[in-house]
């Protein structure tokens, strides 16, 4: 009874580990993604002013005029920091990368791995900037738009229960996150879920100009499919073939190989004519 007892006791304890090992590797859970940083220091009450009167320029599109705003806050403020590499984003210019980089280990370090791995995404590197907006995710799990962008790379990677996981919490966590809902919609679309698609319109209300910009990516993402499995069955046709072709080389070789070598019968006078030998053509 105490070997069962113990055999027993082995066996849960393999089974736990198992377990936690799959939490550590799941897609949706963020279970092993590092420490948390420390909290941001509070800003005095001139600092804040800028700083909201910038945020303000920039929801009106003064992009160029809330930098200039920003200019006025010392570098050391890593919220000054973020609002210029936000817009430099916007504005598409590089400078925005050494900015969100600045903030990855300070207060402020999901908003760093969010923008970085934003630019990523912006230049179709998925997989590069996985692993950022993870860690985004990791360090602020109740942020909608951080969600919403990581269910985006999922999606491009054509992860498609992660990203639907991903858009359907965004959405959750706040049911005005319109770009998130336009994402699932783009989802359903790609899998060709029609009505589940029509549902998800008439309950977020989502506009003729949405639905179609939905339809547009969902065309976009299953041609950039079809275009991707062509070029992986081309390469393992070539490999095939190739793999049959070295296969048929074999015998071939085996046979030069094993065949015994016969002696040319002894001649009492040559043949002048013929005393070159000729290379042998191989058969085609």
């Amino acid at each position: 009874m105490r070997k069962i007892g113990l055999l027993c006791l082995a066996v849960s304890m393999v089974a736990g580990c198992s377990s936690v090992a799959e939490q550590q590797h799941s897609s949706w859970l963020m279970s092993n993604e590092g420490n948390q940083p420390a909290l941001c220091t509070p800003l005095n009450d001139e600092h804040e002013l800028i700083l909201n009167t910038s945020e303000e320029m920039l929801a009106d599109r003064r992009l160029h005029a809330a930098l200039a705003n920003l200019e006025r806050l010392p570098d050391n403020i890593p919220e000054a920091r973020l609002g210029k590499a936000k817009i430099l984003r916007i504005l598409g210019r590089p400078e925005a990368y050494s900015l969100y980089q600045s903030l990855l280990n300070t207060c402020l370090e999901a908003d760093g791995q969010q923008g970085i791995g934003q630019l990523l995404v912006a230049q179709k590197r998925y997989e590069e900037g996985l692993p950022f907006l993870r860690r985004a995710v990791y360090l602020e799990p109740t942020n909608d738009y951080m969600r919403n962008d990581l269910g985006v790379v999922y999606l491009n990677l054509f992860k498609e229960q992660e990203a639907q996981f991903e858009f359907t919490t965004a959405i959750e966590l706040n049911d005005r996150n319109t770009p998130a809902a336009g994402n699932l919609l783009t989802l359903l679309l790609f899998q060709k879920r029609e009505q589940a698609a029509q549902t998800l319109i008439e309950r977020r209300g989502l506009t003729a100009q949405q639905v179609d910009q939905a339809r547009q990516r969902a065309q976009g993402l299953l041609a950039r499919k079809a275009q991707l499995e062509a070029e992986e069955n081309k390469r393992r046709g070539k490999a095939e073939v190739k793999q049959v072709s070295d296969s048929a080389a074999l015998p071939k070789q085996a046979a030069a190989f094993a065949a015994p070598a016969i002696p040319a019968p002894l001649k009492t006078a040559p043949v002048l004519q013929n005393n070159v030998t000729q290379p042998v053509k191989a058969k085609q």
